[in-house]
């Protein structure tokens, strides 16, 4: 008897919770926007509360809700590693104190000046070829600018993602690994790369987690069953990444950005330049008044419409060093991330697998779902390959 009563208790209890928990549970008590109306609600959960007490009040039930989301552990560890190996590496630092130097008013005022006084007696002479020289090679390079101080700053925050990438790869590759010694050895040796950067404590932290992550996943078994990309169709998905990120990472938009404001003129703008500059550099030959007047002018507007041509070629060169800079980066993560995915199917390496999706939805979003053949539940072990 004792049994039912508790049974009748705990139905009781479902009931209750269904109702106050369920937005749509009550069926007379929704408004236009179908969501429930509070007040009905409320008094319907109050009326079987008080039918329970009746049963027997000297009875209190308690409980709780847990709501588990799923892990990007990868895609997280690595934002996590670029942030303090930025904040711990000196020269990132020495880097971030020049950017801001060069970007104060006054050090802008003082380099158009520079480029005014260029345009008028030409003192650099064969600086800004040599410059551009150094630019194409990079075998040179000076902080006399701030486009020369960003490209470098991205240069190196672009080697040190890279690294951290590499390294996350090769952890997961350890951790999902049949042969134990085998996988510790791609463990230690990837977190002598990680300590080197954010330091042993971080890097440690970041182990826990993923090792955390790897215990609870679970890859369905049809996946190692599906056929192997071939090169034309891996090719194809490769591509597919990387169109998407020219719309989703900020530094490839920033950097297109900025380049419109150089090719992005119509064709009246160009054209207008063109007829403004020649009619003013022919009258700034004559030996009157109007020449002088002209040659004015003719300052007066490169100045307005941002300087120089060779100093806008210059900056164009800087930003073309980035761009391909944070190409060749994003274009290895994703050969990276491909290549290891195939490499989890056929080995039976499921968190290889599960890390190479974490990854390549960092980089071009639900994009990776329709690349990939399936989705992957995070709540039970990793099945291994039948």
């Amino acid at each position: 008897m004792v049994t039912a009563i508790l049974k009748g208790h705990m139905i009781s209890v479902l009931l209750i919770g269904y109702l106050c928990l369920s937005p749509g549970a009550h069926a007379g008590a929704t408004i236009s926007d179908g969501q429930t109306e509070p007040r009905e609600t409320i008094a319907a959960c109050s009326d079987i509360q008080n039918q329970v007490a009746s049963l027997n009040p000297r009875v209190e039930l308690h409980g709780s809700i847990s709501i588990t989301q799923r892990s990007n552990a990868p895609a997280e560890a690595i934002e996590e590693l670029l942030c303090v190996a930025s904040a711990r590496d000196a020269r990132m630092q020495a880097l971030n104190k020049t950017v801001d130097r060069h970007r104060y008013a006054h050090k802008r005022l003082w380099a158009l000046a520079k480029d005014a006084a260029n345009f008028v007696i030409s003192y650099r002479g064969y600086s800004p070829s040599s410059e551009g020289g150094d630019i194409i090679l990079g075998e040179k390079s000076k902080l006399k600018s701030l486009s020369a101080a960003e490209y470098q700053h991205q240069k190196l925050a672009d080697e040190a993602e890279i690294e951290i990438v590499a390294s996350i790869f090769q952890i997961a590759n350890g951790l999902g690994m049949q042969d134990r010694p085998e996988g510790q050895a791609e463990i230690d040796q990837a977190m002598q790369s990680l300590k080197s950067l954010a330091g042993g404590e971080k890097a440690s932290a970041v182990l826990h987690n993923l090792r955390r992550w790897s215990a609870g996943l679970i890859v369905q078994k049809q996946i190692y069953r599906e056929p192997v990309w071939g090169i034309k169709q891996r090719r194809e998905k490769l591509r597919a990444v990387l169109l998407a990120l020219k719309d989703r990472d900020p530094v490839i938009k920033e950097i297109v950005d900025r380049v419109h404001r150089y090719n992005g003129r119509s064709k009246r703008t160009l054209a207008t330049a063109r007829l403004v500059k020649t009619s003013l550099g022919l009258a700034g030959l004559a030996p009157s008044f109007v020449g002088t007047a002209s040659q004015t002018a003719l300052f007066t507007f490169v100045m307005l419409t941002g300087g120089t041509e060779e100093d806008k070629l210059l900056k164009e060169l800087y930003l073309d060093k980035r761009l391909d800079s944070r190409s060749r980066v994003l274009s290895e993560t994703a050969h990276m991330a491909l290549e290891s995915y195939q490499i989890g199917r056929l080995t039976g390496n499921g968190v290889l697998l599960s890390c190479s999706e974490s990854v390549l939805t960092r980089l071009c979003g639900s994009k990776a779902q329709e690349l990939l053949s399936a989705a992957r539940d995070s709540q039970r072990p990793v099945v291994p390959l039948p």
